[in-house]
C-alpha cells in the first residue's frame, strides 16, 4: 500500500477583547463602583447569591449593576455568581463584592 503524511500548522488566538471583572467596590469613591463587562453587546445576565437566589437580573445589560438586590438594596459582601448570556454564548462566573 501507499504511506503519506501531511502537516499542518494550528494557530490558536485568544480572544482578549473581552474583560469581566472579579470583584467590584460600590462604595461611591468612583472607582470599581459598577460590574462593568468589556467586549460584550447585546447580553442578558443573571446573578445569584450563594443560596442560588436570584438577586439581579437583566435582559439588556449595560454595565449598571452596583451590587444592589432587585429592590435596591446594597448587597451584603461576598461572592455571587453569573451567567452572562450574549446570544448562544454562555458565560458563568464569580463577581465578589468588596466594600
Amino acid at each position: 500500500g501507499c504511506i503519506d503524511t501531511s502537516n499542518q500548522n494550528v494557530v490558536i488566538i485568544e480572544d482578549t477583547s473581552v474583560f469581566i471583572p472579579q470583584i467590584i467596590t460600590p462604595n461611591g469613591d468612583g472607582f470599581n463602583d459598577y460590574f462593568v463587562i468589556e467586549g460584550k453587546n447585546n447580553c442578558s445576565i443573571s446573578i445569584y447569591n450563594m443560596w442560588n437566589e436570584e438577586v439581579y437580573s437583566s435582559r439588556s445589560y449595560n454595565n449598571d449593576w452596583r451590587g444592589v438586590n432587585k429592590n435596591g438594596k446594597l448587597l451584603d459582601t461576598g461572592a455571587y455568581y453569573f451567567i452572562l448570556k450574549c446570544g448562544e454564548e454562555e458565560t458563568p462566573g464569580v463577581i465578589n463584592i468588596l466594600y
